[in-house]
Parts: structure tokens; C-alpha cells; sequence
């Protein structure tokens, strides 16, 4: 939740109270958001507002203005020049470095001076190759304010593949007026041209990922644990009926029976089944080396729960044809749906998955569909409740 902060300048001569917009619970303010992009009508909401003091001689605060900020619940970070003169906050509640007000410098008197979206300070393709969350970016990891007082100072995020990486380039604003000043120092071209190098590795990750997504599904070349993993969810993603409505399979893949871990990942596959049982759902398995030791797994595991207590659920076999049958039986003694993914056959792509598509971006609709229609039916069992 965000909530009342208290900010001193670096003296302790001022200090600034950020109140934010009252928003009930986090529950109510997305369920406003949810429904006003339905509607295309904005949330009316009371501003944030913002108190500036000063410190008087006798060490209280005296407060000097009372006024409402631009941003629409809070900001998330402020700081205080040490004379009071200017005031700047960064980034909005839940959506750091998207907006309009990711970086507001306000003056002495409260007023504003500039508010500026991050495209104001970054190209946009730089932007892009920062660390992204769902709802927010990591774009800095510190600020203040210049020797003169008349500048902001910004420690801008250098793009990099290792997302933990905290190398920076300074950035600075003018504030007297908002205006960037522009960063002609062999640093700012350096950050700009790894910049360059980390969009170009994103748009060949892009490509071979849209590549991977439209090519028929086939087995990997190896017996890497991790690529058959990614294999088998996403042939369970490609063969579910209803993918919207499917959660993610639970998958596991057999080691060698030479492997030291091979008797663990079999009793992995055993805790799935019994995992299982009363809450059927969706298992996925594979034993790149060894199909015997996935058909001794397979009936260790159905052996362990009772018959029919997986009915519900459905567990898909890679495994060559000559032990499906076998595979098939000790599936369906649990009651789960057996579902053969061959080796030999390759996987189509279903029309829905294919990025770009009508039939995905239908499917895109529906889901939005269904998951407004869960909320309100959350919602109404609340307010029943």
C-alpha cells in the first residue's frame, strides 16, 4: 500500500510530507483500474498532496505550503533541495518508469515545474532493453542534486545482458527549467552504444523465439534436463484442449539410471502422482535415456496411489512407440487421461499461439474476457461475505 512519507532535505532544514491518494485497498484500486479501461472512463480520485516546512530556530517545523501533486496515487521517491527551492519526485506508485510523472520537479512555492515521461530523458530504445517487471523498469539507482543547486543529477542504468548489473552514466536536468542536459562525454556514448549491442541481442533473442513458437514442436537433439523441460511444457501448451483455462503442467524428467540423482527424479514423479491425488491435474514426463526406466517409473508411481484417484487429471508420456502401450496402462489405472507425445512426430504449433495472429489475438480477448469475469465474481463473494 503506499503511504505517508516524511522527507528532509540533506540539512534537515526542510522536509516535505507526501500523502497519498486514498485508494481503500490495493483490491479496490485495480479493481477501478480493471474497470476503467473497460469503460475508457478515468478513476476520479483525490490528488496526493504534499506539505513543505521549514525548521525554525527553535527546532520545530513551521509549515510553509499545502499542495496537491501531479501524480496519481503517490510518488515513490522524493528529494529536498537544502535551501527549499526545488523539489523533485521520481516514478508512480506500482508502475516504475511508465507514465507521464516518472521524473516532477515542483519549485519553492509548490508549483510545478516540468513532469516528465522517462522518454523525456532516454530514447525509447534504450528504455526498452532496461530491466522490466510486469507493471514496472529499474532505470536508476540514484539522484541528487548538482554543487550549483541548479542541476539534477541521475544515475541512469547502463543496459547489460546480466540484469543484476549496476553500472551507471550520469544524466542531468536542468532545474531552473526541466530541460535535459544532453550528455556529449565519451560515458554517454558509451552507455548509448551498449545500449545498441543489448537491442540487437534482444531482437535475435525475439526472432528465434517467434521462430520456436511457429516451427512444428520435435524432441531436443540432447538429454539436457532443462531443454526437455521446456519441451514438455510446451507440448502441453500446444496439445491442452483448452490452453486459455490450463494451468502450467507439472513437469518431470527421468535421469540417466547411470545418474546418481536418477532414484530422485523417479520419486519426484512419485510425489507428483500423490500430489495428485484429490486435486487432479496435468502431468508431463519424459526419460530422455532410458524408456524402460520411464515404464519402471510410471508403475512405481501409479502403484503408490489408488486406482481412479487421479481421475480428472491428465498426464502426458514422451516416450517411443514400442512402450506406449505399457505407459498407457499404468496411466490409466490412476484414472488420469493419457495423452502420448511420439519422439518421432513432431508437434504443430495450434493457430491461437501464433504471435501476431487473428486466432491469437482473439484468444488474447477471451482470456482478458474471462479474467474480468473471475474478479467480479471475487468481488461479489466478497462483498457477500
Amino acid at each position: 500500500m503506499p503511504r505517508t512519507v516524511v522527507v528532509e532535505s540533506a540539512d534537515g532544514e526542510y522536509r516535505l510530507t507526501v500523502e497519498p491518494s486514498p485508494i481503500g485497498s490495493q483490491l479496490d484500486y485495480f479493481t477501478e483500474e480493471v474497470e476503467a479501461e473497460r469503460t475508457g472512463k478515468l478513476v476520479e480520485r483525490p490528488a496526493p498532496m504534499a506539505m513543505l516546512e521549514r525548521r525554525t530556530a527553535a527546532g520545530s517545523y513551521e509549515p510553509l505550503w499545502a499542495k496537491p501533486m501531479v501524480n496519481q496515487i503517490a510518488p515513490v521517491e522524493v528529494i529536498v533541495a537544502s535551501d527549499g527551492s526545488r523539489i523533485v519526485t521520481f516514478d508512480n506508485w506500482h508502475s516504475v518508469g511508465h507514465g507521464e510523472n516518472v521524473i516532477v520537479i515542483y519549485d519553492g512555492a509548490g508549483d510545478l515545474v516540468r513532469s516528465m515521461p522517462l522518454t523525456a530523458l532516454l530514447p525509447e530504445d534504450y528504455i526498452e532493453t532496461l530491466p522490466h517487471s510486469v507493471s514496472s523498469l529499474t532505470w536508476r539507482t540514484g539522484e541528487r542534486f548538482g554543487a550549483d543547486g541548479t542541476r539534477l543529477v541521475i544515475d541512469v542504468l547502463i543496459p547489460s545482458k546480466d540484469t543484476r548489473g549496476r553500472e551507471t552514466v550520469e544524466r542531468a536536468i536542468d532545474l531552473r527549467d526541466g530541460s535535459v542536459i544532453e550528455g556529449e562525454g565519451e560515458s554517454w556514448q558509451n552507455a548509448l552504444a551498449a545500449a545498441g549491442v543489448r537491442t540487437a541481442a534482444m531482437q535475435d533473442q525475439e526472432a528465434r523465439r517467434l521462430a520456436y513458437l511457429t516451427a512444428p514442436l520435435t524432441v531436443p537433439a540432447t538429454a539436457a534436463e532443462r531443454d526437455w523441460h521446456e519441451y514438455l511444457r510446451e507440448a502441453f501448451d500446444r496439445l491442452t484442449p483448452d490452453y486459455l483455462d490450463s494451468p502450467v503442467a507439472a513437469t518431470t524428467v527421468l535421469f540417466a539410471p547411470s545418474n546418481t540423482r536418477f532414484d530422485q527424479s523417479v520419486e519426484w514423479l512419485v510425489e507428483a502422482f500423490s500430489d495428485n491425488v484429490g486435486f487432479p491435474g496435468d502431468i508431463a514426463v519424459a526419460s530422455p535415456s532410458s524408456a524402460e526406466a520411464l515404464v519402471a517409473a510410471l508403475a512405481k508411481a501409479s502403484s503408490g496411489v489408488p486406482q481412479e484417484s487421479l481421475a480428472g487429471g491428465t498426464i502426458y508420456v514422451s516416450i517411443v512407440s514400442e512402450h506406449r502401450k505399457e505407459a498407457e496402462r499404468h496411466v490409466t489405472r490412476t484414472g488420469a487421461a493419457f495423452v502420448w507425445l511420439d519422439p518421432a512426430s513432431a508437434i504443430p504449433q495450434r493457430p491461437e499461439r501464433v504471435p501476431g495472429s487473428a486466432a491469437k489475438l482473439a484468444a488474447d480477448e477471451e482470456r482478458s474476457r474471462r479474467e474480468a469475469a473471475e474478479l467480479e465474481a471475487m468481488l461479489i463473494e466478497l462483498d457477500e461475505l
